[in-house]
């Protein structure tokens, strides 16, 4: 009998070392996997997608899956065929729960901005949610470069980061609506902006 409870001691006592080295042992992080949904929205026209795709799977080393999808009616602002892009945020945080979405569209887009209900723009996004839209429908030449600047300035947005304000180039800088300025910002971030999409 006491030998038997000898070894069960022992068991125990072993047993117990197993799971305190098991507690103790550091695991490493899991990481989030990059995937995010490229959703064409109504989109159509000359741009390559499949370039606009490539360079912004490159410059935010994630993966992208290519889904199409038309226009919802009710984004509609109703002046000059434009589209509510709230409201297309909106439908996008509906239709696609708990995914992360970057939508192009060649459609027209506005915002409430500057004493104006349809202020027309190239992009939005909410700071900090994973769904953001860009439009070609402005940009006139060198439509794939113009329109990847744009979406990934959103993507930004969405990943937390804020306009830039410092004295380097940055593609996070606030285009102030005007596509002159976007393509006097290189396609990368500074290392402010780096930083805090790393960190």
């Amino acid at each position: 009998m006491k030998k038997i409870t000898k070894v069960l001691l022992i068991a125990s006592f072993t047993a117990l070392i197993v799971l305190l080295v098991v507690a103790l042992t550091p695991t490493k992080p899991t990481t989030a996997k990059k995937e995010y949904i490229l959703l064409l929205l109504s989109f159509s026209g000359e741009a390559n997608v499949k370039q606009v795709q490539q360079t912004i799977e490159q410059f935010y080393g994630i993966k992208t899956t290519v889904v199409k999808a038309t226009m919802p009616e009710d984004a509609s602002a109703h002046d000059r065929g434009r589209y509510k892009a709230e409201k297309i945020l909106d439908y996008l945080q509906q239709q696609y729960p708990n995914q992360k979405v970057i939508a192009l569209t060649s459609k027209d887009i506005c915002t409430n901005m500057n004493g104006q209900d349809c202020w027309g723009i190239l992009g939005l996004s909410n700071i900090g949610k994973p769904y953001s839209v860009s439009s070609v429908s402005r940009i006139k030449s060198d439509m794939e470069n113009l329109l990847s600047k744009v979406a990934i300035h959103e993507v930004g947005h969405g990943l937390g980061l804020s306009h830039c304000k410092s004295g380097n180039p940055c593609l996070m800088k606030d285009a102030a609506g005007k596509i002159a300025n976007i393509k006097q910002q290189p396609v990368k971030f500074c290392k402010d902006c780096s930083s805090l999409i790393k960190g």
